[in-house]
């Protein structure tokens, strides 16, 4: 009896067999390439992604006019920006220590006022140069992030477009013999 079962099986997957194999795969390449895409959404200068230059021109000027997506600036049109590497110095006159020995010459009513409104502008001036720095790098930090968020876009895009073309092409693959052979029967 059980002989008789083995041998009644069939040899072949059944058409819904395959089509949920196909569908099974296909949902685990989709999750592998979310996952992917979701990584690079998430990197930053913070997490030591370094853009490299191929990146930048693939992703975020060729690819993006090929897949009809705008929305990115064009900054990249021009040549790159990059922060600067500006140590904050002091200024002259801030902090200037007298030699041992040395006398503080007495100085007038007026030139002690000027004196003081000198420091007092040497300090303003540094505070502005230490916050314009933090700015500038700031600023640079939020536009890697913004770019690095435009390339998982990008990607999003291409594996749109890739997972659309094979989900058509295998439904289409594995039904188009059933329906040859119910049309040649009929």
């Amino acid at each position: 009896m059980y002989l008789f079962f083995c041998l009644s099986l069939p040899q072949v997957i059944p058409l819904i067999g395959e089509y949920l194999l196909f569908i099974m795969i296909f949902v685990t390449f989709s999750i592998i390439v979310t996952v992917f895409v979701i990584n690079v959404h998430h990197r930053s200068s913070a997490t030591y992604h370094p853009m490299a230059p191929w990146v930048k021109t693939l992703f975020l000027q060729r690819l993006p006019r090929l897949l009809c997506m705008r929305g990115h600036t064009d900054r990249y049109h021009s040549s790159d920006i990059a922060i600067s590497s500006h140590e904050l110095k002091p200024c002259k006159g801030i902090g200037k220590k007298r030699a041992p020995g040395q006398q503080r010459r007495p100085l007038g009513g007026k030139e002690e006022e000027n004196q003081a409104w000198l420091s007092m502008l040497e300090k303003a001036t540094h505070s502005v140069r230490y916050i314009s720095h933090h700015i500038r790098k700031e600023h640079f930090s939020r536009e890697v992030v913004q770019d690095w968020k435009f390339v998982a876009q990008v990607l999003d895009r291409i594996f749109l477009w890739a997972f659309l073309t094979v989900s058509i092409l295998g439904t289409v693959l594995i039904f188009t013999p059933a329906l040859q052979m119910y049309l040649s029967s009929s």
